[in-house]
């Protein structure tokens, strides 16, 4: 990881000496119910023992601890125990502090306490049973679907970050990336690790030296320094393509890294991504979600910010690629294979194209009229097809001519319908199935078709 020697208090760079900008009193008097004993933490942990050990992070090592409430219950939780080797860890514990403290969101990891005792930095937050999200790109068991909804959950944790809450200001997270997404039992996410980030003003940049974490980083920023909403975006995109492939976007050879992100992008460009999309959910994606999700991932890691979408618009296409998931993935199997021809010879034949296969689907188990009004067509409850027939297709022009013959007491069950059709008005319309005349015995003719 890249460190920073300085840090950036909204949106104005302050030296060393603004680690103070968060005050002792500030956590001792307002936030003294958070604060948790060293020697309980360590009874949790035992004694931070390297089999509690869950994680490694850019300042300090991540333990699981087990403690009993004050009514008896059992909490699980993380404490991350910042290692003051690294010189900075005053700034990334105060700056992390404070935004889990003002912070909080369903998608946003949830702060429980900290302990500030004895030259130990600990802030404790909830427990992720299933990890982080790097531990499982390449599990066969994360469907398409459930990695869509992954993506919606960063981003709209990442929306109220960069929007604010109706009193904290926006913030940027500076570091997003597959290994500081956490993930519950549930695979809700949550955005973890604020170690980096920053509280901005209205103009929404900070400039000061780079940091981050290599093959997340925002190109422009690099180059020039400056950091904004939208070097978050390319971070990211950058997680987009792991979650489609299946792998990290860097690989470590020989103590070296080397960047694969330019690489996928080449392979969409030439519209080969597709031979590189994992091979455990490659079967369960439709070609209409899979197309919009490529074409959101790839403007994310634009090489210009100004090209790249805003949150509000990532969350919004994120969440139309989950909509075609399911329209195509499970409502398009459900509708009849000649649907289309079906719904062009109805009242809507120019404008049913428009509809999601999901209101068609509850169109046709509705019913839907064809061919002119004269045919009604559904679909059963097990997919099964029905046309019903107008009864006016049998009606007599001339019925008061018509001479009908008494039928048998033991025949009017079955022809009761059949012989109401002469009573219809002409504004009524019924149908019948084209199966019914079928079962009209041959030798029991309802009428006397010799009458003109």
């Amino acid at each position: 990881m890249i460190k920073m020697s300085g840090y950036h208090l909204r949106g104005r760079a302050v030296g060393r000496a603004a680690a103070h900008w968060v005050s002792r009193a500030f956590f001792m008097i307002e936030h003294e119910h958070l604060q948790i004993s060293l020697e309980d933490i360590k009874e949790a942990t035992n004694n931070f023992s390297i089999k509690n050990c869950i994680r490694g992070g850019g300042f300090g090592n991540i333990y699981i601890g087990e403690a009993i409430r004050a009514d008896g219950s059992l909490i699980t939780f993380a404490a991350k125990r910042l290692d003051s080797s690294y010189g900075e860890g005053e700034t990334e514990f105060l700056t992390e502090l404070e935004i889990l403290l003002e912070y909080k969101h369903k998608n946003v990891i949830g702060l429980i306490g900290y302990c500030r005792q004895a030259h130990e930095k600990i802030i404790v937050y909830e427990y992720a049973p299933k990890g982080s999200l790097a531990r499982h790109l390449a599990n066969k068991d994360l469907t398409w679907r459930m990695r869509l909804e992954i993506c919606i959950d960063i981003a709209r944790g990442l929306e109220f970050l960069h929007g604010g809450g109706v009193t904290q200001e926006a913030m940027m997270h500076r570091d997003i990336k597959s290994s500081n997404i956490l993930l519950g039992d549930d695979w809700k996410a949550k955005i973890s690790d604020f170690g980096l980030s920053v509280i901005v003003s209205d103009s929404g940049d900070v400039i000061d030296k780079v940091c981050g974490t290599q093959g997340y980083c925002d190109p422009q920023y690099l180059q020039e320094g400056v950091f904004t909403k939208a070097s978050d975006i390319y971070s990211f995109g950058v997680l987009l393509f792991e979650i489609l492939c299946g792998i990290l976007m860097f690989k470590i050879t020989n103590g070296r890294i080397k960047i694969l992100i330019d690489k996928f992008k080449r392979y969409y460009i030439k519209g080969k991504l597709d031979d590189m999309i994992f091979e455990g959910i490659k079967e369960q994606i439709v070609p209409q979600s899979l197309s919009a999700f490529q074409e959101l991932a790839n403007e994310c890691v634009d090489d210009l910010r100004h090209k790249r979408p805003t949150t509000g618009e990532v969350l919004l296409r994120l969440e139309h690629s989950l909509h075609l998931q399911e329209d195509y993935g499970i409502w398009l199997p459900k509708l009849p294979s000649n649907y289309e021809e079906i719904f062009k010879m109805s009242s809507i034949s120019e404008t049913y194209f428009t509809k999601t296969k999901k209101d068609l689907h509850s169109m046709l188990s509705r019913g839907i009229l064809l061919q002119k009004d004269q045919v009604l067509f559904s679909l059963g409850d097990n997919g099964e097809t029905n046309e019903m027939i107008s009864a006016q297709k049998f009606l007599y022009k001339h019925r008061q001519s018509r001479k009908w013959q008494s039928i048998p007491e033991e025949s009017r069950r079955d022809y009761g319908h059949l012989l109401r059709l002469n009573k219809v008005s002409d504004e009524q319309i019924f149908f019948f199935s084209p199966n019914f005349i079928s079962h009209v015995p041959a030798d029991d003719a309802s009428c006397d078709d010799s009458q003109p």
